[in-house]
């Protein structure tokens, strides 16, 4: 349980959502409580005490989902294929042992599996291969191929190859089934090897898109590349808040005073049941910004009007102004309105004068 929660945790972060050390204990804490019989209790309990927004909510309940549910293990060989090598094995006169359909005692644990149809098996099978091959440790999309390959070693495929070599030669109609089943499992393996990428790489991925979107020179922006532009300056914006909001939260509090808490305290033998503030008065700071939005560096100014845009969405007090031929303030429009109707707006105005 330990393990597979950790797996979720990494997951989680590459989603966006925050958990920290602590909360990840409190999170393993409360599933120890609840289990992981009800697959519905154990996802409101993740929710609760990973999740601290809406959006964090949203966001842990899809990795939920993906991470617990299971691919679903195609059917190695359609019933119509396995009533045609039936049909197959009686003209020649061969029957496998066991009965129509039942796997060879001489093939290995892998093939006897495929050609059974155990999809339990299978899947289970799968699960295991993937842990020995740690597949969660997946980042990029190039890696794909390497992990398929460990969970297939993993499952026994060397053994399943010489099993199909060597009813080629005795039954072909076997040989034939067990190929087909061979395909499916690959298939199988390469959908559980591309949910894992979904889980653990996205944030490799997201780290990789913003490195190149940081270096990228902004008149050279292609449109897709602006929408991921957009996520990113939102990022930068929160980043500017929080520094914004810790000198705050000091100049409201103060700074202890010991001589005025020691003196308050007299009654009580000097501990410190009340505590007294130094505390400044101070003019609340406020960010201006001034934006250029000329025809000349237009592929810039839209970068700097969805900045200053989404510092309005997250920051109070900000005062925001815009010029080409003349100096006007945009703060209200900024707050209402998006920044392309607010370069419209501004251009409009300019034109009027």
């Amino acid at each position: 349980m330990r393990e597979e929660l950790h797996r979720f945790f990494r997951a989680a972060r590459g989603a966006g959502v925050r958990v920290s050390p602590a909360e990840s204990i409190d999170a393993m804490k409360a599933v120890a409580d609840v289990g992981f019989a009800d697959r519905g209790v154990l996802r409101d309990t993740l929710l609760l005490t990973l999740a601290k927004s809406q959006d964090e909510k949203q966001a842990l309940g899809e990795c939920f989902d993906l991470f617990f549910s299971q691919p679903e293990v195609k059917d190695p060989a359609a019933p119509e294929d396995a009533e045609k090598a039936d049909r197959a094995d009686s003209d020649a006169g061969e029957t496998p042992p066991g009965g129509p359909g039942a796997p060879s005692p001489q093939l290995g644990d892998l093939a006897q599996m495929l050609m059974s149809r155990d999809r339990n098996s299978i899947a289970a099978a799968m699960a295991n291969a993937a842990n020995a091959a740690s597949l969660s440790d997946i980042r990029y999309f190039t890696q794909r191929g390497i992990f398929s390959t460990r969970i297939l070693e993993a499952l026994g495929i060397e053994r399943l190859r010489d099993d199909l070599d060597a009813l080629t030669a005795s039954n072909p109609a076997e040989a034939e089934r067990l190929a087909a089943a061979l395909e499916a499992l690959r298939e199988n393996v390469r959908e559980v090897v591309n949910q894992a990428l979904v889980l653990y790489g996205r944030e490799e991925t997201e780290n990789l898109r913003n490195e190149i979107l940081r270096n990228a020179p902004l008149a050279r922006l292609e449109r897709r590349q602006v929408e991921q532009m957009k996520v990113l300056i939102r990022a930068i914006a929160r980043r500017l808040r929080e520094r914004y909001s810790k000198p705050r939260k000091r100049q409201r509090r103060g700074h202890l005073d010991t001589r005025r808490t020691l003196r308050r305290n007299a009654a009580w033998g000097g501990v410190p049941f009340l505590t007294s503030w130094k505390r400044r008065h101070r003019d609340r700071p406020k960010i201006v910004a001034i934006c250029d939005v000329s025809g000349s560096v237009a592929q810039v100014s839209d970068f700097f009007l969805l900045l200053i845009h989404s510092l309005h969405e997250v920051v109070d007090d900000v005062r925001s102004f815009a010029f080409s031929g003349h100096l006007i303030e945009v703060s209200d429009i900024l707050d209402k309105k998006s920044p392309e109707a607010v370069a419209s707006a501004f251009l409009t105005a300019n034109k009027l004068k």
